[in-house]
């Protein structure tokens, strides 16, 4: 009889730790994290409309246009020869946004060709000052 009733302890005591580790049958839902809230603020500050560079968790850049901010997410219309419909990206997917300043080569290459006609000028001017001093 006492082997018995130890062999069902031992077989009762198994089975309930295998049961118990198993975990919880119900999912408590995590803290938000603190990285997410900053963002979630720092996102909703960004002016509508402005250009904005996402990159994601995943290790993809998107660039693009912002066209709503909020808690939950971003909605971002994407700059892309053919049209593309708006792409919506979760906040736990960002891993930071950034202002896209951008720089054209356009803009670039035409400062820099004012800045030599100006400085040709200023040249021309002061050899004509001094050779007109007869």
């Amino acid at each position: 009889m006492r082997r018995m009733l130890a062999a069902l302890l031992s077989v009762s005591l198994a089975t309930t730790a295998c049961v118990s580790a198993a975990g919880p049958r119900f999912q408590v839902p995590a803290p938000p994290d603190r990285t997410t809230v900053i963002l979630a603020d720092f996102v909703k500050r960004l002016p509508v409309g402005a250009r904005v560079r996402v990159d994601l968790a995943e290790g993809h850049r998107v660039k693009g246009t912002l066209m709503k901010a909020d808690e939950s997410g971003i909605v971002i219309r994407r700059h892309t020869r053919l049209p593309e419909p708006p792409l919506e990206i979760a906040l736990n997917r960002i891993a930071a946004v950034e202002l896209d300043t951008g720089s054209s080569i356009g803009r670039n290459v035409a400062i820099g060709a004012a800045s030599a006609a100006g400085g040709v000028l200023a040249v021309f001017a002061i050899l004509a000052i001094i050779f007109s001093g007869d």
